[in-house]
């Protein structure tokens, strides 16, 4: 308790918070990119590929998790509701063993297709609870507004995985299960060590069973976004776990730019979640909207042509084919950032018909257009069908929230 007291004692100025976090998420991002620098270089094109798939698959069976009970630890530790915490891990634990079938039913699928990703797949399912540990850590940091915490924690995991990575390379084990293993094993390991710690320093037993089945309604809400991970199932049934490989690689550098809004929405989440309604939490941001859609903007087109450059220089010449897919996912995201900040306030402020319809209809809308246009284009039907969905919903989610707004204003009235 007294190694918490001396890391919390002096909260972070609100400029020192986003320099700590943006220094840990530039480290956390430098991590990932030499990760897939090292991926591509020294791991078989074929083995990437079939990783790719099968954390694919973790992904999906994750959707049947109760995962909208990371909501609800990041609003119980910023209300110090800190005997919500057990409860919510219980559940979520529990939650994981009907998920786990799902990952034991695909490792059947694949047992006449390839006996490889089956034994992985069926490896994976027999950890799959402990994966559930994972995701715990940065909701209940970032609501007890622990950033210093938050800060050290990224940088443990983030490090770790560069080991996790290269062990297995030194040791001449290059093999998917061996892959699985050190990297899966080890965030295990490592998220155990943080349980422990958070149990540890609980300063109260105050529950509100009202936050708990929020999240329980949003994992309900959430349950379609699996949806949104079949794109790699696809394109190795159509196409092959080189295309896979390839794909994943146009993901890496729009994947960043989710790392950059994340920083700017663990800044700015603890004040939108303390607001009292939607207004105060708009009145909050509205100023600071302006500024992050120019940024985000100059990003979207330095990338559009950086990118091309980048790419086979860093992740050599066989991965040229992900150029197209990646340029064009890069400025569509950065033209589109500004409605996720809406999205995340109308979710802070439990917007929970709004959280119905986005996790529905989006999912949904997105499978729909992988069921028609991967099996035409191939990659490009999935990069074609992330762009449309991305705009529909930037359309949507701006017209919602507005309106959302405008009903709050007249009940003033």
């Amino acid at each position: 308790m007294k190694i918490l007291s001396l890391i919390t004692k002096y909260p972070l100025r609100s400029w020192k918070r986003f320099s700590g976090l943006t220094l840990s998420q530039i480290f956390t991002v430098s991590i990932g990119l030499i990760n897939s620098i090292i991926w591509a270089r020294y791991i078989p094109k074929e083995t990437y590929g079939q990783y790719q798939l099968i954390i694919s698959f973790i992904s999906i069976s994750n959707a049947f998790t109760l995962t909208g009970l990371n909501q609800s630890i990041s609003i119980s530790a910023a209300k110090n509701l800190d005997g919500n915490f057990l409860d919510i891990i219980k559940l979520k634990i529990i939650s994981s063993f009907p998920a786990a079938c799902v990952l034991i039913g695909i490792s059947f699928y694949y047992s006449s297709k390839n006996s490889e990703i089956a034994n992985a797949i069926l490896f994976m399912a027999l950890l799959f609870p402990l994966f559930q540990l994972e995701g715990i850590r940065q909701p209940w940091f970032n609501g007890k507004s622990w950033f210093r915490l938050l800060i050290l924690s990224n940088i443990i995991f983030s490090t770790f995985t560069l080991i996790t990575l290269i062990c297995p390379i030194l040791l001449n084990k290059i093999t998917l299960f061996y892959l699985l293993l050190c990297r899966k094993g080890g965030a295990v390991l490592i998220s155990l060590v943080f349980l422990a710690l958070i149990i540890f320093w609980r300063k109260n037993y105050s529950k509100d069973v009202n936050i708990v089945k929020f999240g329980i309604h949003m994992s309900v809400a959430t349950l379609f976004t699996f949806l949104v991970n079949t794109d790699k199932f696809f394109i190795h049934e159509y196409l092959s776990a080189a295309d896979v490989a390839v794909y994943s690689i146009a993901l890496i550098f729009p994947g960043q730019l989710k790392s950059l809004f994340l920083i700017f929405n663990q800044l700015f989440l603890p004040k939108i979640r303390a607001a009292s309604d939607l207004k105060e939490a708009w009145l909050y941001i509205k100023p600071k909207l302006l500024p992050l859609n120019a940024l985000f903007i100059l990003l979207g087109i330095s990338g559009f042509y950086l990118l091309p450059i980048l790419i086979p220089l860093l992740f050599s010449e066989k991965y040229i084919p992900s150029i197209e897919y990646t340029k064009w996912l890069w400025l569509n995201y950065c033209l589109t950032n500004a409605a996720a900040f809406l999205s995340s306030i109308l979710v802070a402020q439990q917007e929970i018909n709004y959280v119905y319809f986005y996790n529905v209809s989006s999912p949904l809308t997105t499978f729909i257009f992988y069921f028609f246009l991967i099996s035409k284009y191939g990659v490009s039907g999935v990069i074609i069908s992330k762009i449309l969905v991305q705009w529909i919903f930037f359309f949507i989610v701006f017209i919602y929230f507005f309106t959302v707004l405008k009903r709050l204003d007249m009940k003033k009235l």
